[in-house]
């Protein structure tokens, strides 16, 4: 959240999962192709959100919003998502989908 301001938790976890990041990757360690990945994700989701005026049941069957709780199946490998604690912030995530 402090590189994009007004991100909130839901939408950074869903920006990470379509970007397929693991939300523990540095910044100083990601690459050009890294930044781009996540910076098209992030007008995914946003295009997504507004399309859908932020009603979540119509987002997309793929989108980590349907699963977002410990627990949950992974809709791309079947894998739990995880819940860990990320700047104070609750952050879900599929490990085998978002690998470090």
């Amino acid at each position: 959240q402090s590189v994009a301001a007004g991100v909130g938790n839901w939408m950074a976890d869903e920006i990470l999962y379509q970007a397929k990041m693991h939300p523990q990757k540095k910044v100083q360690d990601m690459t050009e192709k890294d930044m781009s990945t996540v910076f098209d994700s992030m007008k995914k989701v946003i295009e997504t959100a507004i399309e859908h005026e932020a009603h979540y049941s119509d987002f997309p069957e793929d989108f980590l919003m349907h699963f977002r709780k410990e627990g949950a199946k992974c809709y791309h490998t079947g894998a739990e998502i995880q819940k860990i604690k990320l700047g104070g912030r609750a952050t879900y995530f599929s490990p085998k989908w978002q690998v470090l």
